[in-house]
């Protein structure tokens, strides 16, 4: 094997082992199907899942609405789909939560919006704060809700453990809680949701229950910083009936999108795209464009979405299709840096291929100056002569870069030189 063919030859074998070894990292393309686990149908989450699966479907996902029996169902669903999936996820649950490793290996997109705790109690009984629900028939929401895990939160951090409520009619429907509270079968009861709700509305207009603010919710939010303080100016819900009568502090956690950590990086940016297009309008609570955002998350962030919310999406997916971009993504993130590095050793062959010539023809300039020394100081012409010779020989030997020829020559020029002067003494 020729020293031409192990100069390109040894460079391809280390960019073929760089690709190699980048092969593992590189992420199988996106996928084309996706589940979306929700709340069932007439919620809130309900509506925004058709318009996530309108949107991806727009980006070449077809999305599967999924419902679920709430929260708790959702989390379990997600750490056990096989396929890709997401799914709405209320923050500041995880205090709640029966079994904690529910939220394992499950990672936020971000806040998509306000979800308010409400605290409904009937007006006769006096209820100024969460200490004197001690002993009451509180109802705390939907088994498996998120309602029921953030209020059992804020029942224990005001030293009223849930188990000690009395019967708080579990198998309530949430429909029906209205109704309970005036035939008087519950005395309180927590709901999570917007304030137009129909279960919230029906709340703020039944006649003997108001709405309880929480005098320390700013106290909640600063020992759970995944739950946002709130305050609904007095009127709001209905200026004429001047509901609420006095303004109202709620503690609120705020709609979570939730995936597996290993979700593709393209999935993560289309949801994120639809986020911003579905919760991006003002509300109640919020100004445009406050969400979607990383705060009020309980839950990792994804480090996908971390990159969408600080550079934006990708350009490659602004003009071309998922699958189109994702190739395109794999190219810039993996191939172009195995490319820079091969450029570089390529580059570096001709500058260290200069260096062996430069010191090869430092080490006979030596020679050439050690000769003209002995003959300054013991001349012997012919033994001199002899040894300039074989330097000649050595470096008509070489093979010279290209680059390198005119100090090629150069040196040639100065054995002739003085091979010139040596024999001008004769």
């Amino acid at each position: 094997m020729t020293k031409k063919t192990l100069v390109w030859l040894v460079p391809l074998l280390i960019l073929l082992l760089v690709v190699l070894l980048a092969l593992p990292l590189i992420k199988p393309a996106a996928p084309r199907e996706l589940d979306l686990f929700t709340t069932p149908q007439g919620t809130s989450q309900y509506r925004y899942a058709q318009q996530y699966a309108e949107l991806l479907s727009g980006g070449g996902i077809e999305v599967q609405v999924v419902e679920t029996d709430g929260v708790v169902d959702t989390l379990r669903r997600l750490g056990e789909s096989d396929r890709a999936a997401t799914g709405f996820v209320e923050s500041g649950i995880e205090g709640g939560l029966e079994d904690p490793t529910l939220t394992e290996n499950l990672v936020s997109l971000g806040s998509l919006a306000f979800e308010p705790l409400w605290l409904f109690v009937r007006s006769e009984l006096g209820v100024e704060g969460l200490e004197d629900l001690q002993g009451r028939r509180v109802y705390l929401g939907p088994a498996e809700s998120a309602g029921r895990a953030i209020a059992t939160t804020l029942l224990k951090d005001s030293g009223i453990d849930s188990e000690m409520l009395p019967a708080e009619a579990s198998g309530l429907a949430l429909g029906t809680v209205a109704e309970a509270l005036t035939e008087g079968r519950i005395d309180a009861a927590f709901v999570v949701g917007e304030m137009r709700s129909p279960v919230i509305s029906g709340l703020f207009e039944t006649e003997g229950v108001e709405a309880l603010s929480n005098q320390r919710a700013a106290a909640f939010t600063r020992l759970h910083p995944d739950l946002a303080e709130l305050v609904l100016p007095a009127g709001t819900y209905s200026l004429p009936l001047n509901l609420p009568a006095a303004d109202l502090h709620l503690v609120s956690p705020t709609l979570n999108l939730v995936v597996p950590d290993e979700t593709h990086p393209v999935v993560v940016d289309l949801l994120l795209e639809g986020a911003r297009s579905i919760h991006r309008e003002p509300t109640l609570f919020s100004a445009r464009g406050t969400f979607p955002n990383m705060q009020h998350i309980s839950l990792p962030m994804s480090h996908a979405a971390t990159r969408f919310y600080e550079e934006g999406p990708s350009r490659m997916r602004e003009l071309l299709p998922p699958w189109a971009a994702t190739l395109a993504d794999r190219f810039a993130l993996f191939v172009l840096p195995v490319l820079s590095v091969a450029w570089i050793l390529f580059k570096s062959i001709p500058a260290a291929m200069g260096i062996r010539f430069r010191m090869k023809t430092l080490g006979l300039y030596r020679r050439l100056e050690a000769i003209e020394q002995d003959f300054a100081r013991q001349p012997d012409r012919e033994r001199q002569l002899e040894e300039l010779a074989e330097i000649d020989r050595d470096c008509a030997s070489w093979r010279v870069p290209r680059m390198k020829l005119d100090a090629y020559f150069e040196l040639r020029q100065a054995i002739h030189d003085l091979r010139e002067r040596l024999s001008g003494l004769e």
